[in-house]
């Protein structure tokens, strides 16, 4: 082999393709080019319980046990998630340049 890049032949979008059989055969769904409006979560449990997409100029309100988002920290936690959870959580400290772990440090360091 010579040295430089590689690449899958078809593109990176392969890589997600190729599970899709895999995903499918487990049970799960695999939607494309259907865009994350919101995570749906349970008021009483504050657990995510699915997510809602729109397809065309419908939305589907999708249920699964577990929700990974791919949208990056910002996104999922500034637009998909309920401004409720969202504040409440530890990343909503670091989204604001509140990373309570470093004050520690920094507090620590001065004594």
């Amino acid at each position: 082999m010579g040295t430089g890049g590689y690449y899958p032949k078809g593109g990176a979008s392969e890589f997600a393709f190729s599970m899709i059989p895999i995903i499918e055969s487990s049970g799960g769904k695999v939607l494309v080019r259907a865009n994350v409006t919101k995570i749906t979560v349970c008021e009483t449990s504050g657990k995510a319980t699915g997510v809602t997409v729109k397809k065309g100029s419908e939305e589907y309100t999708i249920s699964a046990p577990i929700i990974i988002s791919n949208a990056g920290a910002f996104n999922t936690f500034q637009s998909l998630l309920p401004k409720s959870v969202a504040q409440e959580s530890y990343f909503s400290k670091l989204l604001k340049g509140k990373d309570c772990r470093h004050e520690q440090i920094s507090n620590i360091s001065q004594v």
